[in-house]
């Protein structure tokens, strides 16, 4: 049952702003001592993160931010390296902003090359969907 309320708040983490709680982080080091859950819920958390970050490009390229601010970006594809140059800005931030999320994530375990690797690797997981939506769009 503590398997599904993780899995339930993992598919929570769908927002623009995660907060990554101290149980959350807790419950993820745990899991470390069974393996193919903590496989599992890392995977889950992954893809929850993927699909925020899919929607959220979407929306800055056609839609901007709240209230119109900032606008959106497609309204500079008439001018391709702006363009371009705004996708790329915004997928940096993202990007960074996730890297921090992982860390807060992790930040119960030890420091490691292997929780670097991990992290490195479910990044690559999150901003995945962002490479194919870039291509569709650029």
């Amino acid at each position: 049952i503590k398997n599904l309320l993780f899995q339930d708040e993992c598919r929570l983490l769908c927002n623009e702003s995660v907060e990554i709680t101290k149980l959350t982080s807790t419950a993820l080091f745990t899991l470390t001592h069974r393996p193919i859950l903590y496989k599992y819920i890392l995977d889950e958390y992954c893809s929850s993160r993927k699909n925020a970050i899919i929607k959220l490009f979407i929306d800055a390229l056609t839609k901007g931010g709240p209230n119109g601010h900032p606008r959106p970006i497609e309204l500079n594809s008439h001018d391709p390296i702006r363009y371009m140059g705004d996708m790329l800005a915004w997928i940096h931030q993202s990007t960074a902003s996730e890297n921090e999320f992982l860390k807060s994530l992790f930040r119960k375990f030890k420091d490691s090359q292997e929780l670097e690797n991990t992290i490195k690797s479910s990044l690559g997981l999150i901003m995945d969907g962002v490479c194919k939506a870039l291509r569709v769009y650029s």
